[in-house]
C-alpha cells in the first residue's frame, strides 16, 4: 500500500536501497510448554516447528522478529503453554507455542504447537496440536493395582507423545531443522511417574520426574517441552524451552538486527544463516 511517500510492506517502511527483493528462506520453532505437577503428571508439548519455510523480502524494510519463551511449570496444576515465534515479513508466518502438561485428574489442557501429555489417570485429557507444526500428546494409564503410570509425554514434531504405561511416557520425538542439521529440536516432555521410572524426553525435551529425581527442564533453544512432575511433596514439572528461528539468504546480503536480538552468522555454500535465539516482540532484522 502506498500512501504519504511510503511504500508499506509487513511490518516495515521501504527504504530507498537498491538490494533487489530477494528469496529469504527461514525456519521457525516456538516456545515449549511447562511440565504439570506434582506426581504422575503429563509432559509439556514442543513448541510448534516450521521448517524450511520462503517469502520474497525486499531491502531497507525492518521485519518484525519474535522468538517464543518456554512456558513455566506448575506445582499444582496445568504447565503454562509456551510462547509464540513470529517472522513478521510480508505474509505474517507463526509458530505455536507447545501446550502445557495436563494434570492428574485435570482438564486437558489448551492446544499448541504440540500438544502436553495427559496425566496419569488413565485418562484421554491430552492437548492436541497444530496440524503442520506438532501433534498432540499421549494418554495417561494406571493399573490393576491403581499403579498410575504418569501423563503421556508432549508430542513432538515427528510424533504423538508416548502413552505412558509401566513408566512415564516418551515425549514425541521432534524433528531435525533443514538450517541446523546435526541438532534435534521440538521434542516433547516426558510424561511423570511417582512409583515407577520417569519417560524420557528428546530433542530438547525433559525427561518427565519419578519417585527418585526431579522433572527435566527443556533445553534452550530447541522449543522442548518440560518434564512432567512425579515427586509428590518436593516437585513441579519442568519449564518449557525457548524457541529458535534460523534465516538464510545470499552472501551479498547483510542482515541487520535490533539491539535487543541475541544472533549468531555463519557463511556456507553463497548463503548466510543467522540463527536467532532471542528477540522480543519490537525487535526486527532489514537486509541491505
Amino acid at each position: 500500500m502506498t500512501g504519504f511517500g511510503y511504500n508499506v510492506n509487513g511490518f516495515g517502511v521501504s527504504g530507498s536501497g537498491s538490494l533487489a527483493p530477494f528469496t529469504l528462506s527461514f525456519g521457525l520453532n516456538a516456545g515449549g510448554g511447562g511440565g504439570a505437577g506434582r506426581y504422575y503428571c503429563g509432559g509439556g508439548g514442543a513448541g510448534g516447528m516450521l521448517d524450511n519455510q520462503s517469502q520474497t523480502v525486499e531491502g531497507g524494510v525492518a521485519y518484525v522478529i519474535t522468538v517464543g519463551a518456554g512456558g513455566a511449570a506448575n506445582y499444582s496444576g496445568n504447565g503454562a503453554p509456551g510462547s509464540n515465534t513470529v517472522f513478521g515479513g510480508p505474509t505474517t508466518v507463526t509458530a505455536i507455542g507447545g501446550g502445557g502438561g495436563a494434570k492428574t485428574n485435570g482438564a486437558a489442557p489448551a492446544a499448541g504447537g504440540s500438544g502436553g501429555g495427559a496425566g496419569g489417570d488413565a485418562g484421554n485429557n491430552y492437548g492436541l496440536g497444530t496440524s503442520g507444526q506438532g501433534n498432540r500428546g499421549g494418554t495417561g494409564n494406571s493399573d490393576t493395582n491403581n499403579d498410575y503410570y504418569a501423563g503421556g509425554g508432549g508430542g513432538g514434531k515427528a510424533g504423538n507423545g508416548g502413552a505412558g504405561y509401566a513408566n512415564g511416557g516418551v515425549s514425541g520425538t521432534g524433528a531435525v531443522s533443514t538450517f541446523q542439521p546435526n541438532v534435534g529440536i521440538a521434542g516433547g516432555g516426558g510424561g511423570g511417574s511417582y512409583y515407577h521410572d520417569g519417560g524420557a524426553g528428546y530433542y530438547g525435551g525433559g525427561k518427565g520426574g519419578d519417585s527418585d529425581d526431579l522433572a527435566g527442564n527443556g533445553i534452550a533453544n530447541t522449543g522442548g517441552g518440560g518434564g512432567g512432575g512425579g515427586i509428590q511433596n518436593a516437585s513441579s514439572g519442568g519449564n518449557g524451552a525457548s524457541g529458535v528461528m534460523f534465516l538464510k539468504y545470499p552472501d551479498a546480503v547483510t542482515a541487520t538486527f535490533s539491539a535487543g536480538v541475541s544472533q549468531t552468522t555463519a557463511s556456507a555454500g553463497g548463503y548466510k544463516t543467522s540463527t536467532i535465539t532471542a528477540a522480543g516482540a519490537s525487535d526486527t532484522v532489514t537486509f541491505g
